[in-house]
């Protein structure tokens, strides 16, 4: 039976951007243990969410894929963990001196079976649309980014069906070059776009 992979459930999603507007710019990474992260806005995670972060200068142990804490820490801040218990903190190697940016990024790379992606849309406010994408990387998003499966939604609008509690879903042979398996591959959601205020609730995950 295939085993399932969630990459969000059930989440809500008030703006557009990498998986809604979550995580985006850094402005600190702690030198402690485990490294702390300060985003220019409310990064929007959750605990477990596992994320990548690049281009951190001076402290370079921030640079890696991370499962987050944010129990305890401010809408800004979120603690890095290297296992899924959170309960192993990353260490810091040096002094933030600049730069950075944090993204969903779920490590695909040891999945070497058939696989489906899938992604439901829960809620999504009447006459509100959304472009929304589950899109690989190997290089942490920081410029190799394949949208893989891309789904267009609009809300209930009158005379119109909701779209609502429907369900999309992409098998590898839909699209083969989609990189499970390969090595650094990363998986996430993003909404590429949204009306204001779209009333969005989403699950997205991968099976296999």
């Amino acid at each position: 039976m295939a085993q399932p992979t969630m990459l969000e459930s059930s989440r809500t999603h008030s703006v557009s951007g990498s998986f809604g507007g979550l995580g985006g710019a850094i402005t600190g990474a702690t030198n402690a243990t485990p490294i702390v992260v300060t985003t220019t806005n409310a990064h929007g995670l959750a605990d477990g969410d596992q994320v990548q972060v690049t281009g951190v200068v001076g402290n370079t142990g921030a640079n890696t894929l991370a499962y987050v804490k944010v129990t305890g820490y401010s809408t800004t801040t979120f603690g890095m963990y290297s296992n899924t218990a959170l309960s192993t903190g990353i260490a810091g190697t040096g002094a933030y001196s600049s730069g950075g940016a944090v993204s969903q990024a779920w490590d695909i790379s040891g999945v070497a079976n058939d696989w489906t992606m899938k992604l439901r849309i829960e809620t999504l406010g009447a006459g509100k649309k959304a472009v929304i994408a589950l899109q690989d990387s190997v290089d942490g998003f920081v410029a190799d980014i394949v949208t893989r499966m891309l789904v267009a939604v609009q809300g209930q609008v009158v005379n119109t069906p909701t779209f609502a509690s429907k369900d999309y879903e992409n098998r590898k042979y839909d699209t083969p070059g989609t990189r499970f398996g390969v090595t650094n591959a990363r998986l996430r959601v993003n909404i590429i776009q949204a009306d204001s205020t779209p009333g969005l609730q989403l699950s997205a995950w991968y099976e296999s």
